[in-house]
């Protein structure tokens, strides 16, 4: 809590107390009270100070005429400044009348002058808490209207991961149930399986950039997302790592059909088609000519000896297009005999600093 709701809750309870507010919280308005209530409390405060006062003077209690002041000084910040000079000036009249033969005309003035210095400050500080309890106050509602549109918003993009993942699953079904029965064409299944393989890929792209929002993929869910059908091995025999990466919507769509067309291959031609073969893929982040490189690597190894093919089907075109689009992107497929390796990379430079 913050020193302007402190005071606006010691304010409300102070005036609950004595005389009651106006709707029963005076922490929900401005001001907390009526007028008529703003007078009775001053009343009621110089009331109660004169009778101290007269009664301490009546046993020869001298100087109580001070009491005035923090008397000016609670009224100025329970029912605002115009009261407070009211009760500075009701005591300098009284004080006066009653012990003007007792004062010098000094001792006037300085009480005068006084009772100034603490109605200013008393003000003063009633300005400030109140400002503070202001800002406080609009922050809050601020706060409260921002959750509610990020609750909202929630609740639309949950409707729309629902509806891509209805969409994808009635594609799936068109694509498995548009041709003929399976066994009958083994080329026509092997489409079927690799249209059925992307488009998982692209929806858990997709699926990543409703859940987390645009531009904010980031590389380890993405992978993770398109990979986890290859990762139930025991012991795992596709792994992957790297630092945490953002990438855009564009890329980490690329990204998804490229890994995604590795590891298929993997599975139907290369290392992961061997019991004993694995596939590793790393991704590194260097700082380079003001920016930063990034790379990811794709190693296979203990698998059958890759033979490049006579020229790059469409899978090949996928992968070699992840990064076409970026900054000095480029993707190099080498086939050593211990297994494929393909490198993805990229420049990717620092934000501008805002003028």
């Amino acid at each position: 809590m913050s020193i302007g709701s402190a005071f606006q809750t010691a304010r409300a309870t102070v005036l609950n107390a004595i005389i009651g507010s106006r709707n029963g919280d005076a922490s929900e308005s401005e001001e907390g009270l009526s007028l008529s209530a703003r007078v009775g409390l001053t009343l009621l405060v110089f009331t109660a100070t004169t009778i101290i006062w007269w009664t301490a003077r009546s046993y020869g209690v001298l100087g109580t005429a001070s009491l005035y002041f923090p008397a000016t000084l609670l009224v100025t910040l329970l029912a605002g400044w115009e009261f407070g000079l009211v009760v500075m000036l009701a005591s300098a009249a009284l004080v006066w009348r009653v012990m003007h033969s007792q004062l010098a005309g000094v001792s006037l003035v300085v009480f005068a002058m006084a009772g100034i210095l603490q109605l200013l400050i008393a003000g003063f500080v009633r300005e400030l808490l109140r400002n503070a309890w202001r800002s406080e106050r609009d922050l809050l509602i601020l706060a409260e209207r921002r959750a509610r549109e990020a609750e909202a918003r929630e609740m639309v993009l949950g409707e729309a991961r629902h509806r891509l993942k209805n969409l994808m699953a009635i594609i799936e079904a068109l694509a498995k149930f548009s041709g003929p029965r399976p066994g009958q064409h083994p080329a026509v299944d092997e489409y079927v399986m690799r249209l059925i393989g992307r488009l998982r890929a692209l929806g858990a792209a997709s699926d990543l950039v409703l859940k987390h929002g645009f531009d904010v993929l980031e590389a380890n869910a993405v992978v993770r997302a398109v990979l986890e059908p290859f990762l139930s091995a025991s012991p795992p025999r596709l792994t992957y790592d790297g630092p945490d990466l953002r990438l855009s919507e564009q890329l980490g769509s690329s990204l998804a059909l490229a890994m995604h067309e590795l590891a298929s291959n993997a599975l139907k031609y290369g290392a992961l088609s061997e019991p004993g073969g694995t596939v590793e893929l790393r991704w590194t982040v260097t700082a380079k000519d003001g920016g930063e490189h990034v790379e990811f690597v794709w190693t296979e190894n203990g698998g059958p000896v890759p033979v490049p093919p006579p020229k790059d089907g469409f899978g090949h075109r996928l992968i070699r297009s992840t990064v076409s689009g970026q900054l000095d992107g480029r993707v190099e497929i080498d086939y050593p005999p211990q297994g494929l390796i393909c490198r993805i990379s990229y420049l990717r430079r620092h934000p501008a600093a805002p003028k």
